[in-house]
C-alpha cells in the first residue's frame, strides 16, 4: 500500500497555521531565497523532514482564491526561477537508433560534472513513507559546490560510482528528473522520482498551475498517439495526466505538446501501447538538453583559482 500524499479533505484555518510560514523554510521574507542545500544556519534532516511533511497541505493552500498565489510564491517550490526536466523512461521512448533515453542523457551530464554527492537516502520517500521503493536510491548532486553542502545531504563519490546508482535507479523504475531553482549555484540535482512520493509530481498533482510552468520535458521529445488507440479512455482518467494534456478526439486520443512534461504515465496505462514518446531525429536531444542546463548553471569543473 502506498501512502497518498495528496489526500486530504478541506484546508482549514487550523491546516494554515500548520505551515507555521516561517519555519521550517518555507517563508521567504527576505528578497533573497536561503538555500534548502548549501544553508546559511545551522539545519538538520529532521529539519528537511518536516518541510516535507508540510508540502500537501501547503501545494492545496497554493490552489484557494486570491491569497494561493501569494502562498505559493513565499514556499520554497515557488521560486519562478525553478526547472524541473523529466527524462521519460525507455519503456515509453520510440527510440532512434544512437539514442537511448534517460541513460544517455545522465552519461553526458555526468562527464562534464566536476563532483558528485549521493543522499543517503531519498527525502520525498521518507518523508512519506514509500513503500513500493527502495528509500536509499536517492538524489545525486553535481557541481563545484558539492563540498558546501549540508552534510545530511550526503556523502561524495565517484563518477563510476554516479553513474551506477543512476543504472540502478533507472532499472528499478524510477524517472530521472534534472532539478534546478535560483539557489543552486555551480550545483545541479538528479532525482529519481516515484509517482507515489516525488514532490515534483505533487506539484503537477495538486499544487497551482503555475507549477506547471516549472516542469518540462527533454527537448526534442514529444507524445504520439498511434492509429492503435481505441479510445478506451484510460489516459483521460482522473489522476492520469496532472497537467491535463490529453483529451479524446474522434478517432483517438490528442496530446497537447506544448502543455505536456512527458511524464510518461498516460503511456503506463494505454492497453494497447498507442502512446509513446518520440525523439526528432533532427534534434540532438542530449546536446540540447545540456545546453539549456548550462544557461542556469555551471557544474564543470572551476577554472584554477576562480
Amino acid at each position: 500500500m502506498v501512502t497518498d500524499i495528496s489526500a486530504g479533505g478541506l484546508v482549514t484555518l487550523e491546516s494554515l497555521n500548520r505551515i507555521e510560514l516561517g519555519e521550517g523554510g518555507f517563508a521567504m521574507t527576505d528578497k533573497q531565497r536561503p538555500s534548502r542545500w548549501i544553508p546559511e544556519k545551522k539545519t538538520t534532516w529532521q529539519d528537511q523532514l518536516r518541510t516535507m511533511y508540510k508540502l500537501p497541505v501547503a501545494f492545496r493552500l497554493t490552489r484557494l482564491p486570491l491569497i494561493g498565489k501569494y502562498l505559493y510564491r513565499d514556499i520554497f517550490v515557488g521560486d519562478p526561477e525553478t526547472r524541473n526536466w523529466i527524462v521519460p523512461v525507455n519503456q515509453v521512448i520510440q527510440r532512434g537508433k544512437s539514442m537511448a533515453l534517460p541513460l544517455e542523457v545522465l552519461t553526458a551530464l555526468f562527464q562534464r560534472a566536476s563532483r558528485f554527492k549521493r543522499s543517503p537516502v531519498c527525502i520525498c520517500r521518507q518523508a512519506f513513507n514509500c513503500q513500493t521503493y527502495p528509500h536509499g536510491v536517492a538524489c545525486i548532486w553535481v557541481g563545484d559546490r558539492v563540498p558546501d553542502m549540508a552534510p545530511y545531504w550526503g556523502e561524495e563519490i565517484t563518477y563510476e560510482e554516479a553513474l551506477n546508482h543512476a543504472k540502478k535507479a533507472i532499472g528499478l523504475g524510477l524517472v530521472p528528473t534534472i532539478i534546478h531553482d535560483s539557489t543552486m549555484v555551480r550545483l545541479l540535482a538528479v532525482c529519481f522520482c516515484c509517482d507515489c512520493c516525488c514532490d515534483v509530481r505533487l506539484g503537477l498533482k495538486i499544487g497551482p498551475k503555475a507549477f506547471w510552468d516549472r516542469v518540462m520535458a527533454p527537448p526534442g521529445v514529444t507524445p504520439v498517439v498511434d492509429e492503435s488507440c481505441n479510445l478506451c479512455g484510460a489516459c483521460i482518467e482522473e489522476g492520469i495526466c496532472h497537467v491535463m494534456a490529453i483529451s479524446l478526439g474522434e478517432t483517438k486520443a490528442e496530446i497537447d505538446q506544448d502543455r505536456c512534461v512527458a511524464c510518461g504515465r498516460c503511456a503506463e496505462v494505454c492497453s494497447p501501447r498507442a502512446i509513446t514518446f518520440q525523439i526528432d531525429p533532427e534534434i540532438n536531444v542530449v546536446e540540447m538538453l545540456l545546453s539549456n542546463i548550462a544557461e542556469r548553471t555551471d557544474i564543470t569543473p572551476a577554472a584554477s583559482g576562480a
